[in-house]
């Protein structure tokens, strides 16, 4: 009699333990609508004294010009959408008549979100930021 009051009052238990470990355990993810038209955006500011040809790559895809920012404007590009829900970017930048590429190294994106990204006159690196909304 002990042993069936003990098995009936386990099986009481389980549910809602079972339950209460499936919901802690499942992923949170932030409240973004993925299956929205919204661009992602990309800000360049170009501090520099040469024109720069804009270029994003995900990881696992090919890389794209996005745009030319010529020397010491600003400009709102857009991130292909099939590039932006990899989740991560890498921004290049090539320069007029110079060798050097620099980069901004994976920068998180998401569809809808935007990012501004400088240029510095020294031209050695991008510096990333969050975008303005």
């Amino acid at each position: 009699m002990e042993r069936s009051r003990t098995a009936r009052r386990l099986r009481g238990l389980v549910l809602p333990v079972a339950l209460t470990a499936l919901s802690a355990c499942s992923r949170n993810q932030p409240a973004t609508d993925v299956a929205s038209g919204d661009p992602t955006v990309l800000e360049f500011n170009n501090e520099s004294l040469e024109q720069a040809d804009v270029f994003v790559r995900a990881q696992g895809s090919d890389t794209r010009r996005i745009g030319t920012v010529l020397a010491g404007r600003r400009e709102e590009l857009v991130v292909p959408r099939e590039i932006a829900i990899r989740g991560s970017i890498t921004v290049f930048a090539r320069l007029l008549a110079k060798s050097g590429v620099p980069s901004s190294g994976p920068v998180a994106v998401a569809p809808g979100s935007r990012i501004s990204v400088r240029l510095p006159i020294d031209e050695r690196t991008l510096v990333v930021l969050p975008g303005q909304s």
